[in-house]
């Protein structure tokens, strides 16, 4: 298995485990998320809430495999899980888009396994996920919707692609 498939695998299963959105989530598991792990995690009571919400109108669906993710968190999970990325890399949406490990490339050149961003005007990538092997985004979209595999519209405008070996 090469390691852009093990990066489209292991985002897939994400997306299929009702992972939920949490601010620094990076692969934590959500059986092991207390309710003072999630306020310390989280940006506000509000945004805490709406993941206990998320978690408690899911909870049939999760299993001791979901995990909570924010956007970059999946999209480096996915990376270290390939060997892509060494154990231990941390970094926001923007520090991937502008790492120099990865190749820019048009948007409308993307792959699967490429890296899609949503970036400002000033070129600051604010969220990013990965493109399936169905031309689709898999992506930790946020504390309403988890992870999830979604279109790419007009919205996503930045793209790099991995060295894959």
């Amino acid at each position: 298995m090469t390691q852009k498939d093990k990066v489209l695998l292991y985002a897939k299963k994400q997306a299929g485990r009702c992972s939920p959105y949490v601010w620094s989530g990076q692969g934590q598991k959500v059986k092991n998320l207390t309710v003072v792990k999630l306020a310390n995690m989280e940006n506000s009571g509000a945004n805490a809430g709406r993941v206990a919400e998320f978690i408690y109108n899911h909870r049939k669906s999760i299993t001791k495999y979901s995990k909570i993710f924010d956007c970059s968190g999946l999209v480096i999970c996915a990376l270290i899980y390939a060997g892509v990325l060494p154990e231990g890399y941390d970094d926001t949406a923007n520090g991937l888009y502008h790492d120099k490990r990865f190749t820019p490339i048009a948007i409308s050149d993307k792959q699967p396994g490429d890296l899609i961003f949503k970036v400002s005007s000033d070129d600051i990538a604010y969220h990013t996920g990965i493109v399936s092997d169905t031309g689709m985004c898999i992506e930790a979209k946020g504390r309403a919707y988890g992870v999830v595999e979604n279109r790419i519209d007009s919205v996503w405008n930045g793209c790099v692609r991995p060295n894959y070996t």
